[in-house]
């Protein structure tokens, strides 16, 4: 018997080589789109981590002591003390408590430590003036010319803004607007 022959085997090796070559480029795409997909999930796993995280921030109370201060925005005079008093109408007032205001937090006072402090301005706390009639009239002497001086060469030599220097109620100095 003869052996058969057909006439078109080059065409079906050729097909043949294209099914393969075809399934190698599907299972290297098939690869990269398995790998696309575990980034999604994990991308997806870190948002609901987020969110729940969100939840949980926004249903309750903030923990201040969770919060990192910023040591360069955090200056060593940034302390100040403070006293919180009530006047309630139909309650009896609370004790005042005096306390420190420590950047980020809010503490209480140890052992009357600001006891013997002078409350400035009648009752209102806060940092001391920078500003007093002395170092005014000190930088009025070196800044006048006609006995007038500009209001902000007085808040650059006090280092404070010039609305500082013109809200400050002087018992010497007038301030006039000269146009």
């Amino acid at each position: 018997m003869s052996k058969f022959i057909y006439k078109l085997q080059n065409v079906l090796n050729l097909k043949l080589k294209m099914e393969g070559q075809a399934k190698e480029a599907f299972s290297t795409a098939r690869m990269a789109l398995d790998e696309e997909e575990e980034k999604l999930q994990i991308l997806k796993d870190r948002k609901r981590g987020y969110e729940d995280r969100a939840r949980v921030l926004l249903s309750g109370t903030l923990d201040m002591l969770e919060i990192e201060p910023n040591e360069e925005y955090v200056d060593a005079n940034t302390d100040t003390a403070w006293q919180i008093e009530s006047s309630l109408r139909e309650f009896p007032n609370i004790i005042p408590k005096r306390i420190w205001f420590r950047y980020p937090l809010h503490e209480e006072e140890a052992e009357d430590e600001l006891k013997d402090q002078p409350v400035k301005d009648g009752g209102k706390g806060g940092r001391p003036s920078k500003i007093d009639d002395d170092k005014i009239e000190m930088y009025f002497d070196e800044y006048a010319v006609d006995g007038y001086v500009k209001l902000e060469d007085i808040a650059g030599a006090l280092e404070v803004h010039k609305n500082s220097v013109r809200g400050y109620k002087s018992k010497k100095f007038e301030y006039v607007s000269r146009g």
